[in-house]
């Protein structure tokens, strides 16, 4: 049983740590994705 707890709760806290860094990287995408935007608009 205790095996089955650990197990769940190092797994919670792997998802935590992937949904943190998920959000970071939607972020940064934005952010590129915004910069690149703005050069193709100053380019014309």
């Amino acid at each position: 049983m205790k095996a089955i707890l650990r197990i769940f709760k190092y797994c919670r806290l792997r998802i935590i740590k992937l949904s943190i860094e998920n959000r970071q990287l939607k972020l940064q995408n934005q952010y590129l994705r915004a910069t690149l935007n703005k050069d193709e608009y100053t380019k014309h």
